[in-house]
């Protein structure tokens, strides 16, 4: 067993992993991307308070580029008001949330 293989068996089970033919996927990613549970949670009533003063600057038609962070994963959050926007982005989380 070769040393990737080992830490993948680690991994799994330790809980964290689901192996599979050709490859390895994290357990419950797309929730825990989506909640925002996988990024930094700290000083999170600011990052709200960032998010909603950042909407508003948002109009509807725009083009917005956020880059990943926890941040941004806030105003992520709140970008469903809007019926025609253009997200680009480089963030798994917010590209499953918008």
């Amino acid at each position: 067993m070769t040393l990737n293989r080992r830490w993948l068996e680690i991994l799994e089970n330790m809980g964290y992993i689901h192996r599979e033919h050709g490859g390895a996927f994290l357990k419950d990613i797309g929730n825990s991307v989506k909640s925002g549970q996988v990024f930094n949670q700290t000083h999170l009533e600011e990052k709200i308070e960032i998010a909603n003063k950042a909407i508003p600057i948002i109009k509807e038609g725009d083009s917005i580029i956020p880059d990943s962070g926890s941040t941004t994963t806030e105003i992520a959050k709140l970008l469903s008001r809007f019926k025609y926007l253009t997200v680009i982005t480089n963030a798994l989380n917010i590209a499953l949330i918008v």
